[in-house]
């Protein structure tokens, strides 16, 4: 699993889309494409300005127009960044891929926001292309490289890392499990603790980031050992 850096063949998302990119509000109207009035919130939500610095604005409208407005603008956003996206501006294009990749989303256009994301990180000039990677990962608080880096940005890329984070609490979760009990119990046997222990192991086995895992630990149990050759059995920990 890891991130697949093929480019869209359309282009970027969003750049040829046929209402958006003219210009045109969702009714049809010709012009500046900005939303018509829909009246003055009713509450303080995050990003609406205090409400003593509210300018009056006529009518009541309704709350789905005003979501509508909202969406409107997205997809005006979309086919900006798309845009510049195509531009040359190595300075620009990383800063533009990351809004359209992280915008689309918020359109239920996950598919989209992947293909941003790879067409970014497959960029001819790698000048941009490390860029958009830095992007991607800026909020992983680290740049140690590690074996699971790779899962993590193809998650962020994906907007799967939810389904990650729980496969992984999930596999925690159940390891952790085997081997409390016994100890819960106390008084277990040698041969039990293995079996448990054992069975703990073969936890990761059944994720795709598993075999990762168990490459990284026959890495540490060379170095521990200060052997060069594997001291384990070719399917260990099956054996």
């Amino acid at each position: 699993m890891g991130l697949v850096l093929n480019k869209s063949p359309a282009g970027w998302p969003g750049a040829l889309d046929p209402l958006y990119a003219s210009g045109m509000t969702a009714e049809g109207d010709a012009g500046s494409g900005a939303a018509p009035e829909t009246g003055t919130p009713l509450a303080d939500w995050p990003g609406q300005p205090a409400r003593h610095d509210r300018p009056d604005r006529p009518g009541t409208g309704a709350a789905a127009g005003r979501v509508a407005d909202g969406i409107r603008h997205l997809e005006q956003a979309v086919a900006a960044f798309s845009a510049a996206a195509e531009s040359g501006d190595a300075d620009i294009v990383p800063l533009a891929v990351e809004l359209l990749a992280r915008t689309l989303p918020l359109c239920e256009r996950d598919e989209e926001s992947a293909q941003a994301w790879q067409h970014g990180l497959g960029h001819p000039n790698p000048a941009v292309a490390a860029g958009v990677r830095e992007r991607l990962r800026r909020s992983f608080g680290t740049d140690e490289p590690s074996w699971w880096e790779e899962f993590v940005e193809a998650a962020v890329c994906h907007s799967t890392l939810p389904l990650l984070a729980n496969e992984v609490f999930g596999a925690l979760d159940h390891m952790y499990a085997l081997a409390a009990v016994p100890l819960a119990r106390g008084g277990a046997r040698t041969r039990e603790l293995r079996d448990v222990l054992a069975q703990a192991v073969r936890v990761p086995a059944g994720y795709v980031w598993g075999e990762n895992l168990l490459a990284s630990f026959r890495e540490r149990f060379r170095d521990a050992t200060g052997t060069d050759t594997d001291g384990l059995p070719g399917n260990w920990p099956e054996s």
